[in-house]
């Protein structure tokens, strides 16, 4: 008879109530992606594949402006400390330094040069309001919004601790983080028109 050997519990991480920016950083590297808003815990889905088409679209765009300025950096998902209990992982961050945050190794400590984010179903009124306010709180100098149903960017530029906005429909759009590098949105025109459709499940179907 083989004895069988005892399953291995997995380390749980329990913290306190509220938790914060030192809490979040033992979380696990490779656990599921997590947002710290107001010392809670925020689990972010996993993104459609029109969202990530658009990431890496816009990202490129982005990173190629970025790569003709010194000390420019671009970043997917990274962490963006904004107080001790709130720590964002925005969809694409540009830093440079002007805008006075500090790079560590998990995160950026204060405002980067710019946010980007791609509005998907559960995210909508988070980054459009909730975020929008946070951002601008913490001295965020230009926040991008990007809708894929309105195939639309709204721009918001910080101006007197509030976003001034503008929706752009067509492109180019002159990125001020990057010294005003005009970057291309005639992408979002088509993108998506290539999704398969929806199978639907039959009722018979196990």
């Amino acid at each position: 008879m083989v004895a069988l050997q005892k399953p291995v519990a997995k380390e749980i991480f329990e913290y306190p109530e509220p938790i914060t920016y030192e809490d979040w950083l033992e979380l696990p590297e490779d656990g599921p992606r997590q947002e710290l808003w107001d010392g809670e815990l925020v689990e972010l889905t996993t993104p459609e594949e029109i969202h990530q088409d658009i990431e890496a679209t816009l990202g490129y765009e982005l990173m190629t402006a970025a790569r003709a300025i010194s000390g420019a950096k671009l970043f997917y998902e990274y962490g963006v400390r904004l107080s001790n209990s709130s720590v964002v992982a925005p969809d694409i961050e540009v830093f440079t330094g002007k805008a006075g945050g500090k790079r560590t190794r998990r995160a950026i400590e204060g405002p980067p040069d710019l946010i980007v984010e791609i509005l998907s179903p559960t995210s909508r009124k988070r980054d459009l309001v909730n975020k929008a306010a946070r951002y601008a709180e913490n001295g965020v100098p230009e926040y991008w919004i990007v809708d894929p149903d309105r195939r639309a960017v709204v721009v918001n530029i910080l101006r007197d601790q509030a976003y001034d906005r503008t929706i752009v429909y067509e492109g180019p759009i002159a990125c001020q983080a990057l010294d005003g590098a005009m970057i291309d949105i005639s992408f979002l025109a088509t993108i998506g028109n290539d999704l398969p459709e929806e199978v639907e499940e039959s009722e018979d179907q196990e």
